[in-house]
């Protein structure tokens, strides 16, 4: 005798693809929720770069000094500072820009150690510069 070939899908056939198509669907939803979250950090390199080259300047500077909200650096017998002129931090003489849209800067001493204070956008930032 012949057996009747079923026609269609069986019950546990579509389980098992209902079952699969879910956990797919959670995986491409974390996925979305992962990168949608990624893409809304704000990265800003600009502030990086500047942390960097005031680092670099406080290193190869003979003395530096905090005073009055401005860090007074000196090389030889060159002399350089760094202060917020128009919601910028620049370093001067000359006009060389740092970093911009800045609120408030301040250069400041603790323990021996020098340190940078900004305030960006309502945030307050604070690194180790010297």
């Amino acid at each position: 005798m012949k057996k009747d070939q079923a026609n269609g899908f069986t019950m546990i056939e579509a389980l098992m693809a209902l079952l699969i198509a879910s956990i797919l669907a959670s995986i491409l939803f974390v996925q979305a929720s992962t990168a949608h979250k990624a893409l809304q950090l704000p990265m800003d390199d600009q502030e990086q770069f500047a942390i960097l080259q005031i680092r670099e300047m406080v290193s190869l500077s003979r003395t530096a000094q905090a005073e009055n909200d401005q860090l007074i650096l000196e090389e030889h017998s060159r002399q350089e500072t760094l202060e917020l002129d128009k919601n910028r931090l620049v370093k001067r003489p000359g006009y060389e820009i740092l970093m911009e849209h800045v609120d408030a800067v301040e250069f400041f001493t603790q323990n021996g150690k020098l340190y940078l204070r900004y305030t960006k956008q309502g945030h307050v930032k604070e690194f180790q510069i010297g």
